[in-house]
C-alpha cells in the first residue's frame, strides 16, 4: 500500500481501441486502491501511464511523439508503456526519454506490483501460452468521480485475441490467442459497476 501521506499522483493516455480504454479504466481503480491521485493533467503528474497501439504505423508513429511530447511537458514524471506496441517492440521504447518501464500486454495484470514493488525495466511475455486460458476480471471497479473517469458508461472487457492468423492482421501477435471472460465474474463486475453509481 502507497503511503497515504505521499499521495503520489498518475495521468493515464490512451492510444487505441475500446479495449485500451478498459483497461486504463481497470488500472486507475486498482492504483487509486492503492494510494495514488487519479489526475487528468500529465504535466503535474508524478506518474504517466500510457497504453499504446500497433494496429498501423500511424497509431505507431503516434504514441512514439505522444510519449516525447509528455517527457518534455512533465520532465519529473516517471513514463510506464504498455499496450500492443510495448508488446512489439519494447527495447525500443525502453530507451526513449523518462521511460521507465515497458510493460507488455502478457504483464499488464502486474503492473500494480511493478510500481509497488519499483522494479524498472522491461516486462515482456509470450502470449501464445495463455491459449485456453479464461480471461481475468477486474476485481476493482474505477468510481465515476474520480475526474480522468468521469463518464456513465462503464468499459468491461470480455473477449481478447483472436484464434485467426490473418495475413493483414497482427492482433494474434500482439493480444495473443482468443480468451472470454467467465460468465459469472463478468455479471459481478457489472453488478460491481452499478452499485459504484455507472448508468449503463
Amino acid at each position: 500500500m502507497i503511503d497515504q501521506e505521499a499521495s503520489p499522483t498518475v495521468a493515464f493516455k490512451t492510444i487505441g481501441c475500446r479495449t485500451n480504454q478498459e483497461e486504463m479504466v481497470s488500472l486507475s481503480a486498482t492504483l487509486a486502491q492503492q494510494g495514488y491521485r487519479c489526475i487528468e493533467n500529465a504535466d503535474k503528474a508524478d506518474l504517466i501511464v500510457v497504453n499504446t497501439c500497433s494496429v498501423t504505423l500511424p497509431t505507431e508513429l503516434k504514441a512514439r511523439r505522444l510519449l516525447h511530447a509528455l517527457a518534455d511537458a512533465a520532465p519529473q514524471a516517471r513514463i510506464l508503456v504498455t499496450g500492443c506496441l510495448a508488446q512489439q517492440k519494447p527495447d525500443e521504447l525502453m530507451k526513449l526519454k523518462n521511460v521507465t518501464w515497458v510493460v507488455g500486454n502478457g504483464d499488464k495484470e502486474k503492473i500494480d506490483s511493478i510500481l509497488r514493488r519499483d522494479e524498472r525495466g522491461v516486462f515482456h511475455t509470450s502470449l501464445q501460452q495463455r491459449a485456453g486460458l479464461p480471461l481475468s476480471v477486474s476485481r476493482s471497479i474505477a468510481r465515476p468521480e474520480v475526474p480522468s473517469l468521469r463518464r456513465t458508461r462503464y468499459p468491461l472487457k470480455i473477449q481478447e485475441g483472436c484464434d485467426f492468423r490473418c495475413s493483414y492482421c497482427i492482433v494474434p501477435l500482439l493480444r495473443g490467442p482468443s480468451r472470454s471472460a467467465p460468465f459469472d465474474s463478468i455479471v459481478s463486475a457489472c453488478r460491481r459497476a452499478v452499485e459504484a453509481g455507472y448508468k449503463e
